[in-house]
């Protein structure tokens, strides 16, 4: 990166490959809404079924 020009000199290379090997971040923020939905779509569909 620094023969290509996108780095100088000045640039911290540590914090670069920390960046490069730090776990992902998720937002799972709203991941419970989604599951809650399927949930209750399928309780819904079984319900039916057990009615019929």
């Amino acid at each position: 990166m620094i023969n290509e020009g996108k780095i100088d000199g000045n640039t911290n290379i540590q914090e670069i490959i920390d960046d490069i090997v730090e776990k992902p971040k998720y937002n799972i923020e709203n991941r419970h809404k989604k599951i809650n939905r399927a949930n209750n779509y399928l309780y819904k569909v079984c319900k039916k079924l057990n009615n019929t």
